[in-house]
């Protein structure tokens, strides 16, 4: 929860409130594409990775929320979960593209700056609270 807290001092468009979900209710396989919290189950869960294919595994129980960064910015999410099968323990693994912030019609540059330290700013703060974390991986592609 202080994660979210501190979120909320960020100049981030949107901070959801927590959701914590278990079981089924946590599995996206159970949900659609229209739930809000839809892309959050997504990233929630891990794959098991076999000799042919990789194996969704839902987690059994999560904590987590969403934030927003800017205009033209894909959601961050934040939260850990606990799956029944694969690792044990809390993780959490995500992702954000902030990228296309840069582009004319969501503000330039400066949306983008403003986007992207926001999320850096988010996992320096886990990182404060004792969540260990990867540093951001920053493409070199140019769009």
């Amino acid at each position: 929860m202080q994660l979210q807290s501190r979120a909320t001092k960020l100049p981030l468009t949107e901070v959801t409130n927590f959701i914590e979900l278990r079981d089924e209710a946590a599995d996206f396989r159970s949900s659609t594409p229209d739930n809000p919290n839809w892309w959050l189950l997504i990233q929630a869960g891990q794959y098991l990775v076999g000799e042919t294919h990789k194996q969704p595994q839902p987690p059994s129980h999560l904590i987590a929320f969403t934030t927003v960064p800017g205009d033209g910015c894909e959601p961050a999410n934040f939260g850990l979960c606990r799956c029944s099968t694969g690792s044990s323990g809390w993780r959490w693994s995500s992702f954000c593209k902030t990228q296309y912030t840069n582009h004319r019609e969501y503000g330039g540059v400066a949306n983008f700056l403003k986007c992207h330290i926001a999320v850096i700013k988010m996992l320096d703060y886990a990182r404060e609270l004792g969540i260990h974390t990867h540093p951001p991986i920053i493409s070199k592609r140019r769009t």
